[in-house]
């Protein structure tokens, strides 16, 4: 696949985090995911930390213990917080299909969906040149996951300017793979999430 041209990691004009995301509430089919993903990562409201610290603390027991009623009220409180996990719209999928929640099992899959797609577009991760480009390092571990693979292995690296996640996988049948993510996003955030002085970038994410 070939390398997408590089967005900026820095606000741009377009339409705002808040007008995108209540566009694909009412209406998830129609959403841009991409353009939605890219919003959050340049609004102040950006932090590609909570997806992870919150699910792993709240909704992973419920899932586990299958205890879908509370599950599934956690999801939709965790999404009102940060509407774009995508783990957390699969596991309230999962719950709503279960307890027979036809709706929102659709709602929540179309959306997941929509997510994982987004990231799928953004690249092939089989090199710096096409990475996929990532909000959160959540979305680099769901995206190995639902290729049935598992990582061994994870490195921070820096080409041309720009900031990769190097994981090394294997699958089922031991093959072993690299799958690489442009993390520049979540680095320009750095700054900001450590109240460090705000430096220019030297580069620009690709998507």
């Amino acid at each position: 696949m070939a390398a997408s041209a590089p967005v900026s990691a820095q606000a741009t004009s377009g339409p705002a985090y808040a007008d995108l995301l209540l566009a694909a509430k009412r209406n998830p089919a129609a959403a841009d995911y991409t353009a939605l993903r890219l919003a959050y990562a340049r609004s102040p409201e950006y932090n590609p930390f909570l997806g992870v610290l919150r699910r792993s603390s709240s909704l992973a027991p419920l899932m586990q213990a299958r205890d879908d009623r509370a599950a599934l009220t956690r999801a939709n409180a965790l999404l009102d917080e940060y509407w774009l996990d995508v783990a957390v719209h699969l596991f309230a999928a999962d719950a709503a299909t279960r307890l027979g929640e036809a709706e929102q099992a659709t709602m929540h899959r179309t959306v997941g969906a929509g997510l994982v797609r987004s990231i799928r577009s953004s690249g092939d991760g089989t090199s710096p040149a096409t990475a996929y480009t990532v909000i959160a390092t959540g979305e680099e571990y769901l995206l190995v996951l639902l290729a049935n693979q598992h990582v061994r292995a994870q490195a921070l690296i820096e080409v041309n300017g720009h900031k990769y996640d190097r994981l090394t996988t294997t699958d089922a049948a031991g093959t072993v793979r690299q799958v690489y993510f442009n993390v520049d996003l979540l680095f320009a955030a750095y700054p900001r999430l450590l109240n460090l002085p705000q430096s220019q970038p030297q580069g620009r994410a690709g998507t």
